[in-house]
């Protein structure tokens, strides 16, 4: 009885001690999980309100800004001013049937009316569903001491009144049935007099559409509003009653309500805030008025606010996550922990003498992803666990008694008899074969748990991801091409056993399959399904060869295939679309569909290599191109591919040096006034001649120097040759030269490199506004709002923008439209055949769309006089080609500036 207690003693301490702490430690993990969480929700939904509410002031906007150039249209009308030139009765009646007319044309205008500066009306339309009513002048009404008579009455000429949402109101009584208006009115002036305004009497429910237009489905949690002077209008509210206008929208709003009265304190300092109210989280934003209009609002209220708001606990539930949609996983998670933690204090406590208990559940608990192996001290396998199953295809049952030599290769050269002081007998890379016959490569660490007197109890394998220099580098992963092929330790178990496999004269192909996007899809597998992936792509491919071939897998996505080979194309095509199908097809049982991509290299005996090694290294190169070049899912190697690897290695490798030795250089090609041919400026090109690979093409190092992130220090480089050169010679230069600047992608887009560039540029003796930077369409056209951003930026720092090589990419009018640049270089395809075999109609059709636009032309690759006579008739502002001069360096572009200039 004694013993029991004691022991019941022993595990309350160790539950104070160890358990509780934990318990402490998880709940405030949880609750530091479901705070971040809980914030990333409210940041999520609140950046929808943001959208939402964005989307319906942009649309109110263009509403205000339609109605305003009505109101406009109306006041300059012939029969307008001729009414108030002279007001007779045929006039007049000019006046009211122009009236009509608009009215007509616009289904939501309900009154159309002049007042003169009494505010009496002097002239009314009325319209309801498309019924014109021409009010009798005995039926006209004073309107002298209505709100908008009076605030209109002393507004600024060319200005926009729009008053709070109201009813209609003819006589003093209230229109029915109900009829929600907005009053849009504009003062008329005569000779700088106030003489009376105009006012359109607008359907409120068409303002209220535009709200359910942009409803926020499939968000029903959240609630949209619209808040003028007095009244809320909610959308929300009318969807849900069904009662009329009256009824759901317009009660006037009391003032001791407190969402009214926090909006009415904030709206005076904030032109948009969120807040929360009790479980209600607000976002409001005051109506942005883009344009340059006096626009007033009715009285003093200001711009409408539009609101969202959305309820915290629906939104909880309508989230995903688990964590925040169920809280009560907290207690379960707590209690699973406790329990799971009073089991093995308990099991511990029965097995104290057994210390490999100890290590191996602290160890597996930590280690899900890798797999255990456990022997008894003769060696025999007392445990494994599910990992190493799935890793390997064996079941326990299988194994279990046996010695871990007998099934896996890698253990036969390990000694097990080693001293150790710290436990670790042995560490490093093993080849093992699968169950299913395939080689895969492994990183295991073995260690043994020593009893009293340094006497082995039990021996722990512990198997994960091989430690070599393999081919990891995914390009979604890093943006570059892969560089590392298998090393040594690799090769020197891979090549004998291909050779092996196939010696003689047979033919054979090596298929390299690298699984990429790997991190997106081991997130949508199970920890079981993870730990199988090796073994079942594994058997795909044996499946495909038919025991007629090896699989290897020296990562667990990496696959190199050795299989017999005809000379026949067509088996290769025929294998590939096996492969690719078969991949295709494999299903997960715990997970959603999944797509596995991947792509593969082939080499083939006696054309590409006599041996395993070098076969296995031209499949990769193979890869290695098709990554770059992403055509295909499969690529044959041949020497073509081998040298173009090489060559983008070569220059990878001589950028560097090309920095340090100064190899960079600019030639300058000048641009020329079509009509005058006057030298209106140049653009800078960049070369580079290298010791040893001699004059390259910008073609080749400029996209090598982009995906090695080397393209922000080789403009910086030429910017300072530019200036350098330029500052030389400023008693030469116009003030309205030009000097054009070749920027690329990451260039445009890197907004430190751009600040950079301009900071270099205000410290020389340049001006900043003869620089032009030249940015390709395809770049500018990514993210119209954001390249307009830089471009804007530019252009506050005085700094010019074409568009270079137009034509070659999108070449849409509405982009442009909407493009800020100054200038469009149309690409040299488009002239390079006139006359000949060219027509001349593309580029016709480009300049006519550049100058329906208004922006500045300016056509490369000129080379004759009958080209030039061409864009001369097109009225082409500039132009660039050999026929004003080919690209020289600086000394002799100095030399024949006169010349060029004339």
């Amino acid at each position: 009885m004694s013993k029991l207690l004691a022991s019941i003693e022993t595990i309350l301490k160790r539950i104070l001690i160890f358990v509780l702490p934990l318990l402490v430690l998880l709940n405030w993990g949880y609750q530091e999980i479901f705070d971040s969480q809980y914030e990333l929700m409210l940041v999520k939904n609140e950046t929808r309100q943001r959208e939402i509410i964005a989307i319906i002031d942009y649309h109110l906007n263009k509403t205000f800004e339609s109605l305003h150039t009505d109101l406009n249209l109306i006041k300059n009308s012939d029969e307008f001013q001729d009414y108030l030139s002279n007001p007779n009765a045929e006039n007049y009646n000019n006046m009211l049937q122009m009236f009509a007319r608009v009215a007509k044309s616009k289904s939501y205008f309900r009154q159309i009316r002049y007042l003169d500066a009494s505010g009496m009306e002097a002239a009314r339309v009325n319209s309801h569903k498309q019924i014109i009513e021409l009010v009798a002048s005995d039926k006209l009404q004073d309107k002298a001491d209505r709100y908008y008579t009076k605030t209109l009455q002393n507004m600024e000429n060319e200005s926009l009144y729009i008053s709070d949402f109201d009813l209609n109101i003819e006589n003093g009584h209230v229109v029915i049935p109900y009829e929600p208006i907005v009053r849009f009115g504009t003062p008329v002036f005569m000779d700088g007099k106030y003489i009376g305004s105009i006012i359109i009497n607008y359907d409120g429910l068409t303002l209220v559409n535009i709200l359910e237009k942009y409803d926020s489905q499939p968000y029903n949690f959240m609630k949209l509003g619209l808040l003028d002077k007095n009244h809320l209008i909610s959308l929300n509210i009318l969807q849900k009653e069904g009662t009329g206008f009256i009824d759901s929208l317009l009660f006037s709003i009391n003032e001791n309500d407190d969402l009214y009265r926090i909006i009415r304190e904030k709206r005076n300092n904030n032109v948009r805030e969120s807040f929360m109210l009790e479980n209600e989280y607000y976002y409001y934003s005051k109506i942005d008025l883009n344009d340059k209009t006096d626009t007033r609002f009715e009285e003093t209220s200001g711009p409408w606010i539009l609101i969202s708001s959305f309820n915290i606990p629906s939104a909880l539930e309508a989230e995903a996550n688990m964590i925040l949609k169920h809280p009560m996983i907290r207690f379960i998670l707590l209690f699973l922990v406790f329990l799971f933690s009073l089991i093995i204090i308990i099991i511990i406590h029965l097995k104290e003498d057994e210390h490999m208990l100890l290590l191996a559940s602290g160890y597996i608990s930590e280690s899900t992803h890798d797999g255990v192996i456990i022997t008894d001290s003769k060696k025999q396998v007392i445990y494994c666990n599910k990992v190493f199953e799935n890793t390997f295809g064996y079941e326990f049952n299988q194994i279990k008694g046996k010695e871990p030599k007998v099934f896996l290769n890698g253990m036969n050269n390990i000694d097990l008899g080693k001293d150790t002081k710290d436990g670790f007998i042995w560490a490093g890379n093993v080849w093992d074969q699968t169950e299913g016959g395939t080689f895969i490569l492994k990183y295991l660490q073995v260690q043994v748990v020593l009893k009293k007197h340094q006497k082995p109890v039990y021996y722990i394998g512990i198997y994960s991801e091989a430690k070599a220099n393999t081919l990891e580098s995914s390009p979604e992963q890093k943006g570059a091409l892969i560089l590392k092929y298998l090393d040594d330790q690799l090769m020197s178990f891979i090549n004998p056993l291909f050779n092996k496999e196939f010696q003689g004269d047979n033919k054979y192909a090596i298929i390299t399959i690298k699984i990429y996007d790997y991190s997106n899809l081991r997130n949508s597998l199970t920890q079981s399904e993870e730990s199988r992936f090796v073994s079942i792509i594994s058997n795909v491919f044996k499946n495909i060869l038919n025991q007629g071939g090896l699989v290897t897998a020296p990562t667990s996505t990496l696959f190199v295939l050795a299989l017999p080979f005809s000379k026949q194309q067509k088996q290769i095509n025929e294998l590939m679309n096996e492969i690719d199908t078969a991949i295709a097809s494999v299903r997960f049982a715990g997970s959603k569909d999944i797509h596995i991509n991947y792509l593969s290299g082939i080499a083939i005996s006696g054309d590409h290599g006599t041996n395993a090694s070098e076969l296995i290294n031209h499949s990769f190169i193979a890869l290695e191109a098709l990554i770059k070049l992403k055509k295909s899912k499969y690529l044959i190697f041949d020497n073509s591919i081998f040298e173009s690897v090489v060559q983008d290695r070569t220059i990878r490798d001589q950028i560097d040096n090309g920095f340090f030795h100064d190899e960079f250089s600019v030639v300058y090609q000048a641009q020329k006034d079509s009509h005058t041919l006057k030298t209106t400026g140049v653009e800078a090109l960049v070369r580079w001649n290298n010791p040893t690979l001699g004059n390259i093409s910008p073609i080749h190092f400029i996209p090598i120097m982009e995906e090695s992130n080397k393209i922000q220090k080789l403009g910086r480089y030429i910017l300072d040759i530019i200036i350098n050169d330029f500052e030389n010679a400023l008693e030469m230069i116009p003030k309205d030269f030009k000097i054009s600047i070749n920027l690329s992608n990451q260039e445009f887009n890197d907004k430190t490199l751009i600040s950079e560039l301009i900071a270099r540029i205000g410290e020389s003796k340049l001006k900043p506004s003869q620089f032009c930077f030249e940015i390709t369409e395809t770049t500018l056209v990514e993210n119209i709002e954001h390249t307009n951003g830089i471009i804007d930026y530019l252009h506050d720092n005085d700094i010019y923008v074409a568009i270079d090589d137009f034509g070659t990419g999108y070449s849409s009018l509405s982009y442009l439209k909407n493009l800020r640049s100054d200038k469009l270089k149309i690409d040299r395809m488009f002239i390079k055949d006139y006359p000949y075999s060219d027509d001349g109609t593309i580029l016709k059709a480009i300049v006519s769309m550049a100058k329906e636009i208004g922006i500045k032309i300016i056509v490369e690759g000129v080379e004759e006089e009958e080209q030039l006579k061409f864009i001369q008739h097109q009225n082409c502002e500039e132009f660039q080609g050999y026929y004003g001069s080919k690209p020289v360096a600086f000394e002799e572009f100095l030399k024949i500036m006169p010349k060029i200039s004339n």
